[in-house]
């Protein structure tokens, strides 16, 4: 018997091992390329900006992708929904104004009574007419989105005086009145100044021309242009030219003695007795 002897068939075995390693080497090129491709789209993953990423995940399944510009500026989604972190974006824009306002109230006059026995006692008269007081004032005010928040009065000035209204109350009773000759509004027994060349004299030509009964309606009464609060402190009755020369004499003289010749400041001066 004899053995054949195949040279082939170990070169074909020696082949085996080089093919198993050329297939091996070509698979793992392969996974080090997938490998480095799945680096490269992280990496891209990583580049998107924070607030776009959340944007789109915050929108929920129905929104929009928005651009990594879109979402750093807030804009809406193509569907008008509002971008997911406006609110954290959200800024306020209430203004808030100062400004000064001014408003002019009005100050109303009262009534003051003053009891006259030149009147028939149940009637009355106006003396002074009341006028309302206008008072101006400056306000500093305070709004935030059209509404006003605080208010505060910075200057307040008169612009019309107020002036009370002034009623005569007669209480003269009507014999008081028939006796002395009549009707109520009898004027004083004197109603001139006497002229005895005496200061008082030239005093009374200087405040009223000598009219012992005048009232022009400026405040200001009789010969000697007295005050009603003057002359009701000196004890007179009434206002002072309802009464006569002689009483609202004997009351300037009262005056002169307590407060001096400055009660008279300008008609004082031009006759040297200040």
């Amino acid at each position: 018997m004899t053995r054949h002897h195949n040279d082939d068939a170990p070169n074909a075995l020696s082949h085996l091992p080089s093919e198993a390693g050329a297939h091996g080497a070509a698979e793992a090129s392969r996974a080090g390329a997938l490998l480095r491709a799945g680096a490269v789209a992280a990496a891209l993953a990583l580049a998107v900006s924070g607030g776009a990423y959340a944007a789109v995940l915050g929108a929920g399944a129905g929104a929009v992708p928005l651009t990594e510009a879109q979402a750093r500026l807030g804009a809406p989604t193509s569907a008008g929904q509002a971008v997911a972190t406006a609110a954290a974006l959200d800024v306020s824009t209430t203004q808030v104004v100062i400004e000064t306002v001014t408003e002019d109230v009005a100050d109303p006059h009262g009534t003051v009574e003053q009891e006259s026995s030149s009147l028939a006692a149940g009637t009355t008269e106006v003396q002074t007419a009341g006028v309302d007081g206008v008072v101006r004032t400056t306000y500093q005010v305070v709004t935030e989105g059209g509404v006003e928040v605080s208010r505060e009065a910075v200057s307040s000035v008169v612009v019309t005086p107020r002036t009370d209204e002034v009623v005569l109350v007669g209480t003269a009773s009507a014999s008081s009145t028939s006796a002395s000759g009549g009707s109520a509004g009898t004027t004083p027994t004197t109603t001139t100044a006497v002229n005895d060349g005496s200061v008082w004299w030239s005093l009374a030509l200087c405040e009223s021309g000598g009219n012992a009964a005048i009232n022009t309606g400026n405040g200001y009464y009789g010969a000697f242009q007295f005050t009603l609060s003057t002359w009701q402190s000196l004890g007179g009755t009434g206002y002072p030219h309802e009464n006569s020369y002689e009483t609202q004499l004997a009351l300037a003289q009262a005056l002169q003695a307590r407060s001096g010749w400055g009660q008279w400041p300008a008609c004082a001066a031009s006759l040297g007795l200040l």
